[in-house]
């Protein structure tokens, strides 16, 4: 399990870091990130161009989102992380919320990220 998790856990920890362009490179070219519609930065975001324009976006809203009591469970190609998300929203509101996400993988990089929030609302 450690070796499938290995390219999520450091997606984390570079963004944690804000080192986005390392983030980026766990990235495969064709990278999918499907967003709930329901939200500011909702939509689908295809390669690191549109992984980049959903950062934008997504720190546009948000001033301060961190991930707490991260869990990771994997197979081989797949990797489901539970967490409890922190944020703060550039009009200075205060949200947590439970939170997986799902990371396909492919050759030891991440091919397409589904997060699932508890309760979209609460994040508008």
């Amino acid at each position: 399990m450690e070796m499938a998790t290995q390219p999520v856990r450091m997606f984390y920890e570079r963004l944690a870091r804000a080192d986005l362009d390392g983030a980026l490179a766990l990235l495969a070219a064709d990278v999918e990130l499907i967003q709930a519609d329901s939200l500011p930065y909702g939509g689908r975001y295809v390669g690191q161009a549109g992984i980049r324009d959903f950062f934008t976006r997504f720190f546009a809203y948000w001033q301060q989102f961190r991930s707490e009591e991260v869990v990771y469970f994997a197979n081989a190609d797949q990797v489901v992380v539970t967490s409890v998300a922190h944020g703060l929203t550039r009009q200075g509101r205060s949200v947590v919320v439970p939170m997986v996400q799902v990371y396909a993988l492919r050759d030891g990089l991440i091919r397409e990220v589904r997060p699932f929030y508890f309760d979209t609302a609460r994040l508008t």
